[in-house]
């Protein structure tokens, strides 16, 4: 995936994310950190969904707290 990608496919990929994680964490119990990670990508993609919603630049990373940063108004 790449950030050539649209706002409303990066949100369509988030939602597939949060999908995967919530089925995980009620059929999967056991494998918290697969569902976890699935639940860190959600937010990774949202965040940059709403970055080229913006018109801002969009970080090339999956630090959640980068994407936040470059999310907030100057």
């Amino acid at each position: 995936m790449t950030e050539a990608l649209n706002a409303v496919q990066w949100l369509a990929s988030a939602e597939e994310a949060l999908a995967a994680a919530l089925l995980m964490q009620s059929r999967l119990p056991g494998l918290a950190a697969t569902t976890a990670f699935q639940a860190q990508q959600c937010a990774e993609r949202a965040l940059k969904a709403l970055l080229i919603h913006l018109e801002a630049d969009v970080p090339r990373t999956h630090d959640l707290g980068k994407l936040l940063k470059a999310a907030r108004p100057l």
